[in-house]
């Protein structure tokens, strides 16, 4: 009998797994967020950038204080973490201005 006796949704059926539909229901979720994440992140970048302007400097401060704290008491982890906040302050000055 072949394919000849078989019906159309077992051919169907035979393409089409259920691997292929779980396949193809996460290409479109990424296309999805692929379109709408330059939306929300234009406008999330908006917020930030209008705080960033006024919290930019004395947090570079706060950073720079606490790695000049964390070098003289000899404490890595306080000086890690100053390093941290002075990287993600000039991070955020860079990304804004180019």
């Amino acid at each position: 009998m072949g394919a000849i006796g078989h019906h159309a949704r077992d051919v169907v059926a035979a393409f089409l797994t259920g691997r292929h539909i779980i396949i193809g229901l996460v290409i479109i979720a990424i296309a999805i967020i692929c379109l709408v994440a330059p939306v929300v992140g234009g406008s999330a970048f908006d917020s930030f950038s209008a705080r960033a302007e006024k919290i930019g400097k004395p947090m570079f401060l706060i950073g720079t204080g606490t790695v000049v704290v964390g070098l003289l008491s000899g404490v890595a982890i306080i000086t890690g973490i100053g390093l941290a906040v002075v990287g993600l302050v000039v991070s955020g000055w860079l990304l804004i201005n180019y």
